[in-house]
């Protein structure tokens, strides 16, 4: 597990010490989904943060989306032929859109048959020769986020199979369409999530609200 992780019942616990409403983790995926009646997902993203940090002493990076984001995530895919492989397409939701992508660099990076779409927040990468060998998956993003004005923005990594179980998930409660996904990731461990509002920390296995 590590010393910077963060187990689900616990994450659950304290999302829901939080006064966080319908609190759901998602299977052993890193991420919890819950409802909020907050606007701004900075706040919300700012809020868990110190809560874990108060709670645990880790200092996590937390990306928040709603139910309408990831849905339009999933009907902006630049990739549609890419479906029938999830495994081959990875989303990176982004906190901050990045204010000049260097995409030259980030094409000096890609190799084979993968591809690159920017569009926004998300980041979308399709890796058909395999992700573990991929420089934009390990490289990619970090390029896209070395801000100076703004520091550096946090990050949410999903495969295509998650983020459309997830957006299933979250639509499927009746109250959800309005909530907020969030996606807590420590500085040591990078995990994804989907739906509502979702939470995901470093967990015991493969954590959103």
């Amino acid at each position: 597990m590590g010393s910077n992780s963060l187990p689900m019942k616990d994450l659950a616990a304290l999302l829901q010490r939080e006064g966080f409403a319908d609190v759901r983790t998602y299977i052993q995926s890193g991420n919890a989904v819950f409802r909020s009646a907050a606007r701004s997902a900075n706040s919300l993203a700012s809020r868990i943060g110190r809560a874990v940090h108060k709670a645990k002493g880790l200092h996590p990076k937390v990306v928040v989306l709603s139910v309408r984001e990831l849905e339009r995530a999933a009907s902006n895919n630049p990739f549609p032929r890419a479906e029938s492989q999830p495994k081959t397409l990875h989303l990176f939701f982004l906190s901050e859109e990045p204010l000049c992508a260097d995409r030259a660099s980030l094409k000096r990076l890609r190799c084979g048959r993968e591809a690159f779409a920017l569009r926004g927040k998300v980041f979308y990468l399709h890796t058909p020769d395999g992700f573990a060998v991929s420089k934009l998956a390990a490289n990619g993003t970090s390029m896209l986020t070395q801000q100076p004005a703004t520091g550096t923005p946090s990050q949410s990594c999903c495969r295509w199979r998650r983020l459309t179980a997830e957006l299933a998930f979250g639509l499927s409660q009746p109250s959800w369409p309005g909530s907020r996904l969030l996606s807590v990731h420590s500085r040591a461990h990078a995990i994804s999530s989907r739906a509502g509002h979702r939470s995901s920390c470093p967990p015991q296995s493969p954590a959103r609200r």
